[in-house]
């Protein structure tokens, strides 16, 4: 395989890896919670999709030439073969569980603001504590089925 197809596939991946954080939380979870620090979270956002694809980027291309290399090679490398394919999926996972983490947060913010929620999820997302706990207690706190001992809890514990 020609180094500028695989360097192709490589930057394909790494598209994906750090661009599908970089997606999610910027146009699924940022423009939930309204208030001054977003552009603080699209820049963090930013910084941490970057570092994944750049990352992912030499792996990935290192990966390809490896297995291009190993069709030609009477024996295979399988330690360094193995020790990339590791260091590539961390950073795929780490890429997945922030995103799971993400979807978490957007289906609690959801299920604040949504006037059909019930008491005993409000009473469950008043003990979350992901992302912007404050934007998702606001929303606990304004809500019409909120019981009044989540109120209470929300406001923290009494002062003496």
């Amino acid at each position: 395989m020609s180094t500028l197809k695989a360097s192709g596939i490589a930057a394909l991946v790494s598209l994906l890896v750090g661009g599908s954080r970089f997606f999610y939380e910027t146009f699924m979870v940022v423009p939930l919670v309204p208030d001054a620090q977003s552009s603080i979270w699209v820049m963090v956002s930013l910084v941490t999709s970057l570092f994944a694809a750049c990352v992912s980027f030499p792996l990935c291309l290192a990966g390809i030439q490896l297995l291009s290399r190993q069709a030609a090679e009477a024996r295979p490398r399988r330690l360094r073969n193995a020790l990339i394919l590791a260091a590539l999926m961390a950073v795929v996972a780490w890429t997945a569980r922030d995103l799971t983490r993400l979807a978490t947060m957007r289906s609690a913010l959801l299920d604040a603001a949504d006037p059909r929620t019930g008491s005993e999820r409000l009473r469950e997302l008043a003990s979350y504590r992901g992302g912007p706990g404050y934007e998702i207690d606001n929303r606990i706190a304004s809500h019409a089925n909120t019981p009044s001992d989540v109120l209470c809890m929300l406001q923290g514990p009494p002062r003496n």
